[in-house]
Parts: structure tokens; sequence; C-alpha cells
């Protein structure tokens, strides 16, 4: 057998199970929020290749990674006026609750179609009785 083909058998955590969506879920969510942030194209707009209008992938690389740069420190901004923001810990606390109410309704996953790792097929039909 090819190790190709058993390589999904290595891995510590079993594709698609509820351990592998625990840890994989985060910091896939992590990276995509990143990218989006990063791609916003009210700020760095790194999306955009028309703003880096450069020739050669030297300066190309050079100038991403100052975009980067740039939403990092603007990140940081964020978190330094927020931490030097006036807002109470009731304050702070109802909004993170607001914020989770929304997040629970959005990624309800006990009624979300096509779940990993707990697909479970539909009853058979039923035919009706005819006498």
């Amino acid at each position: 057998m090819p190790i190709e083909a058993a390589a999904k058998f290595m891995q510590s955590l079993h594709y698609g199970s509820a351990e592998w969506q625990e840890i994989y879920s985060s910091d896939r969510n992590t990276i995509e929020g990143q990218n989006g942030f990063l791609k916003d194209g009210a700020h760095e707009s790194l999306k955009d290749a028309t703003r880096r209008r450069v020739r050669g992938y030297t300066a190309q690389y050079l100038l991403i990674t100052v975009l980067v740069a740039a939403g990092n420190l603007r990140k940081i901004d964020k978190f330094v006026s927020d931490l030097l923001s006036q807002e109470t810990v009731e304050q702070q606390l109802e909004k993170r609750q607001r914020k989770l109410d929304t997040r629970s309704k959005r990624k309800n996953r006990e009624s979300r179609v096509g779940r990993w790792g707990d697909y479970k097929p539909p009853p058979p039909a039923t035919k009706p009785v005819t006498e």
C-alpha cells in the first residue's frame, strides 16, 4: 500500500472526528479571520493587486509585508484603545454575551446539515398499507 493511501490514518486525530473539529475549527477561523481582515478594501486591501503597482516578485513581497505589518499595527492599536476604554465590567460582559448569543444562532451545529462525523441517513420510507 502506498504511503499516500494510508496517510490519513497516520494523523493523531481522525479527520472529521469531534476532537478534530474542536481543534481545527478554531485554528481555521483564526486564519480565515486574519485573511479577511487583511483583504478589507477599506484598509490594507491585500486582495486588490492594483494597489501594488510594482514589477517583480521581490517588490510585491516587500509591499505585502508592509501591508501585513500595517494591519498588525492596526490590530495592536485597537487592542490598546479597547484596554484604555472606559467600559465597565458589566458592559463588557453584556457585549460579550450578545456576541455569544449571535454566534450560537449562527453556528448551531445541532441542526446543521452536513456536520462531520455524525451523519445519520434518513429512516427508510414506509409504504402506506393498502387493504
